[in-house]
């Protein structure tokens, strides 16, 4: 039996408010995602800009924020790569570079800003 009189126009608002709800919701996870980090994405985004003689030991991602700790003939340069690199944004070391004795590769830790990179 099909509602009638005030009672179809009861259900018809109910069906217009959870369509609207539905909809707020939806651009809201929609939103979420376009600001979502992936950590795959980023460190591949690393590894792949990062020359084959430097080493990562340590990565981390927390929320916006990166940071990248390894071995490299020439730490500075990772700078100037990084920052040509999406997702990566404004990076800088988080702790004197340095050379262990005797050894040919620096110990470096490099923060960055991370951009979204949505959802895979």
């Amino acid at each position: 039996m099909a509602p009638t009189g005030a009672l179809a126009s009861k259900t018809g608002s109910w069906e217009k408010s959870f369509e609207r709800m539905r909809s707020s919701a939806a651009a809201t996870v929609a939103g979420q995602y376009d600001q979502y980090r992936d950590p795959l994405t980023v460190l591949a985004a690393a590894t792949a800009a990062l020359p084959d003689s430097t080493y990562l030991t340590e990565f981390t991602l927390h929320g916006d924020h990166a940071t990248l700790v390894g071995l490299s003939p020439s730490a500075a340069r990772l700078i100037e790569i990084l920052a040509k690199t999406p997702p990566f944004r404004d990076p800088t070391f988080g702790a004197p570079v340095v050379r262990p004795r005797g050894k040919t590769l620096e110990l470096f830790t490099i923060n960055a800003t991370v951009a979204p990179t949505g959802r895979k």
